[in-house]
């Protein structure tokens, strides 16, 4: 499997829950088994800045397709503040080793009342 995490720049709303469902393939597109994985989703303002918020997961069929919910709670999203942008990684170790899936960059629109 490969380390190189892909980016992918997105926007959520404050107050409200988002999700993603990402497989997880090796090289030659097959999917991973990742049931015995752990993951860690981190949000930012920058590198090396304190946790602002986190992700939540939840493998689809057990992980044995290769599939992961992954998931920012109402409640986490409000610990963004509106119209900033964060930073944020999407890591997942399995078998020792860490890999860096997903990164980019994450705004917070603001709640609509």
């Amino acid at each position: 499997m490969s380390s190189i995490a892909a980016t992918y720049n997105t926007s959520v709303d404050r107050n409200a829950d988002w999700s993603k469902t990402l497989t997880i393939r090796d090289s030659g597109g097959v999917a991973v088994n990742i049931g015995a994985a752990t993951f860690e989703g981190t949000i930012k303002s920058a590198a090396g800045k304190p946790l602002i918020a986190s992700f939540t997961f939840a493998l689809i069929s057990s992980g044995t397709g290769g599939q992961v919910t992954i998931t920012l709670t109402d409640t986490e999203s409000l610990k963004l503040a509106p119209d900033q942008t964060y930073r944020y990684e999407i890591s997942m170790t399995l078998s020792g080793q860490r890999y860096s899936l997903i990164k980019g960059t994450l705004k917070a629109k603001p709640n609509i009342n």
